[in-house]
């Protein structure tokens, strides 16, 4: 059997999700890290790359994360606030090899200090608070499974609370004093990939999609930055018989159509994500019959760029990438 479905794709983008999750509300500085270092936020504050290579994305798009070696690799930053904020949210997409070194992620220590770093197959995040005393810090942390990517983020308000969310949960929280982020002083900045301060705790594995905020990001809102995106290790469907074709035309621009197959009838879910790991829309979640089954979607307002269809069936997890021009 085969289905054929239509879907406006630019009304959902437009007048759903994206309307209601503000992302970039508060939005401080954003490092893509698509083979440089440059600030896509609003304030430019483009860092300096020192050693890291390019290297593939959560997504296989190639030259859009960076691969960090351990011992010598950064980006030098500038600080980006100019005073200490009283609420931050800093997260990252990383992945780390089988064996690693402890290693700063995020630094930031100048006009607050706040940083997420792996530590004995954990991943630690902690704000520095008053003054610059052995139990200034406040940190908490999550273990985790290394070789495949994952999503976390660090958010601190003042007086409440210093809270890990990590792949889609909130799995740590730690309650914070009624003091102010520390200022170690103007002769220390940012950085990812190294502990500020000196040539130490290299990093080692990938980076993608860093960025601060200057308030605490809400649940869904961390989950949008989460895009829901699996992450799993990669799963092997060609046992299943599930096939998820390449979409027609692609690139594609006023229109594509998707198309899959799955051998026994089950549970489905198709969906379209932008190159944040943002949903933009489910195109199906339903049980459906076995067979060959079709997807119209308009695109004609959708901006030009890579987006990635991921279908769910039987099993089977498979993407495939969607160019819009």
């Amino acid at each position: 059997m085969k289905t054929l479905s239509t879907f406006a794709i630019g009304f959902l983008i437009t007048g759903g999700l994206h309307a209601q999750i503000a992302l970039d509300s508060g939005l401080v500085a954003h490092w893509e890290l698509d083979n440089n270092a440059l600030d896509a936020g609003p304030n430019f504050f483009n860092g300096t790359a020192v050693g890291p290579v390019a290297a593939e994305d959560r997504f296989g798009v190639p030259a859009s994360a960076y691969q960090f070696n351990g011992t010598s690799d950064y980006v030098d930053l500038p600080t980006v606030f100019t005073t200490p904020p009283e609420a931050v949210t800093f997260s990252a997409w990383f992945r780390v090899p089988i064996t690693y070194p402890e290693g700063k992620l995020i630094h930031h220590a100048d006009k607050g200090e706040f940083s997420m770093y792996t530590d004995s197959n954990a991943l630690v995040v902690a704000v520095h608070l008053g003054t610059d005393l052995p139990n200034g810090w406040i940190w908490t942390s999550q273990k985790f499974g290394n070789d495949h990517w994952h999503f976390a983020a660090g958010r601190w308000e003042y007086g409440q609370s210093l809270e890990l969310y990590f792949d889609g949960v909130i799995v740590a929280s730690v309650p914070a004093p009624d003091m102010a982020m520390m200022d170690p002083g103007p002769n220390f900045l940012a950085s990812l990939g190294k502990y500020r301060y000196s040539g130490v705790s290299y990093y080692a594995g990938l980076l993608d999609d860093v960025r601060i905020y200057d308030r605490a990001l809400s649940n869904a809102e961390l989950d949008s930055l989460n895009g829901n995106f699996s992450t799993a290790a990669p799963q092997q469907p060609a046992s299943t018989g599930v096939e998820l074709f390449q979409n027609q035309p692609n690139p594609a621009s006023s229109s594509t159509t998707i198309t899959f197959e799955q051998p026994t009838a089950g549970p489905v879910s198709l969906r379209v994500y932008d190159l944040n790991g943002k949903l933009l829309t489910e195109l199906e979640n339903a049980t459906l019959p076995a067979g060959k089954h079709s997807y119209t979607v308009d695109l004609s307002n959708v901006g030009a760029g890579v987006y990635f269809c991921e279908l769910r069936s039987n099993g089977s997890v498979l993407t495939r990438k969607l160019l819009v021009e």
